[in-house]
């Protein structure tokens, strides 16, 4: 099958600009409910005459496995892919900032105090996150402070923008001109200059957000690590990044409540990296540097796989996922 880097992106960048349109005349509820009612029906026929719902069938059909509730028929296939739709609403509303404080719930407080301590200091931080739930919520990251926000924190996405060009234009219409706390590296050009200045940013105070879940190309380097019970590709460059500058690494999670469809509350998981607090005073080489790069993407994939268990409908990987199945 495909890589995920092979298949065409949904939907035609007029589309963007008009969910945006809507999206600013209507605002998110109604949005909601355009996105769902007719939005969705087209979509899905796309996604079953196309032959992409196989991949939403086979992940449902594995989590069915750990949840005998799930089931990998049209329904469920149908409101995975609505959970997935209702997302596009959630990103322009993540980015103008219409999601309110209250709506948000902090589920882990002693390792976000953690996050809020370095920053406050003007220490940086690298996120690592996947593609579940609604990873545009880490704007709100230094806001929901208890009314005490961050001043000036700037997040520094890592994305393949080849590979996101329609994401990167609904971004771009989403964000607010005189909005600067937002700022995108490319995944592709990444060398020993981009190395450095992202330690220049880690040094200001900044935080640096990466996905761990998704090779660029099939070509890249990676690790299979076992995942829901069979062995998936996670980047090897991704995890190389925080063992390479030992900055402070966190996990990163915004998931709707109950695994909901329809948004009300969000979830906010944050946990620390154990492998990285381990490895501040050692000393890398070649051997040990793969160990630790290997280590370190095993934690991932189990504090994923742990959220993932919880809130199944809001994995967005929407193709193959696991090895045997690329």
């Amino acid at each position: 099958m495909k890589h995920w880097t092979e298949e065409k992106e949904i939907g035609k960048v007029w589309k963007i600009y008009f969910s945006r349109a809507i999206y600013k005349i209507f605002g998110r509820n109604l949005m909601i409910i355009y996105l769902i009612f007719p939005v969705s029906f087209v979509y899905f026929t796309y996604y079953f005459i196309s032959g992409r719902i196989k991949a939403s069938k086979d992940f449902l059909k594995r989590m069915s496995k750990y949840n005998k509730k799930i089931k990998s028929n049209i329904f469920h296939c149908y409101k995975h892919l609505v959970s997935f739709i209702v997302t596009v609403c959630e990103k322009f509303a993540a980015w103008n900032g219409d999601i309110p404080l209250k709506d948000l719930t902090l589920k882990t407080k002693e390792d976000y105090d953690k996050i809020i301590d370095l920053l406050n200091k003007k220490k940086g931080i690298i996120i690592l996150f996947a593609h579940l739930g609604n990873i545009e919520l880490l704007k709100a990251l230094a806001v929901i402070n208890e009314g005490n926000p961050i001043q000036n924190c700037k997040i520094n996405i890592v994305m393949d923008f080849n590979m996101n060009k329609n994401v990167n234009i609904m971004i771009a219409s989403a964000k607010n001109s005189k909005d600067n706390s937002v700022d995108f590296i490319d995944a592709k050009n990444i060398g020993p200059e981009t190395i450095i200045s992202m330690e220049s940013k880690l040094n200001n105070g900044e935080i640096i957000a990466i996905a761990g879940d998704r090779t660029s190309s099939k070509s890249d380097k990676f690790n299979l690590i076992n995942f829901l019970g069979d062995e998936a590709p996670f980047p090897y460059g991704a995890f190389l990044i925080p063992v390479l500058l030992k900055y402070p690494t966190y996990y990163f999670f915004a998931l709707r409540e109950k695994d909901k469809i329809i948004p009300k509350r969000y979830d906010f998981y944050i946990y620390e990296s154990k492998i990285i607090s381990n490895i501040q005073n050692k000393k890398l080489n070649k051997n040990n540097k793969s160990e630790i790069v290997l280590e370190l993407t095993k934690e991932f994939a189990e504090i994923t796989e742990k959220m993932l268990l919880k809130y199944p409908y809001q994995w967005y990987n929407m193709h193959s996922f696991w090895a045997k199945e690329i």
